[in-house]
């Protein structure tokens, strides 16, 4: 999967642009994940950015344990995974 910022946004989904299904399979809790993104290493939303692609290892998280108030506070939504 990619994340792409764009300068202007896409027009509505019409005939000849849908989303995409990425995946119907639902990961078991513990499921080993490598997981790949470009992001900030601090967690403020105006941190800069940094070029370099970053890669973790790690398991899906239980979607009840990810969504208590300490940690994601009911965000994580039935299409998301954690």
């Amino acid at each position: 999967m990619a994340v792409l910022r764009l300068e202007n946004p896409l027009p509505e989904f019409h005939n000849t642009v849908e989303a995409a299904i990425l995946n119907n399979v639902t990961l078991a809790t513990a499921t080993p994940c490598r997981l790949a993104a470009w992001g900030s290493a601090t967690a403020p939303v105006n941190a800069p950015l940094q070029p370099e692609l970053r890669v973790l290892n790690a398991p899906v998280i239980d979607r009840v344990q990810c969504n208590a108030g300490a940690v994601h506070n009911n965000a994580v939504q039935l299409t998301h995974f954690c």
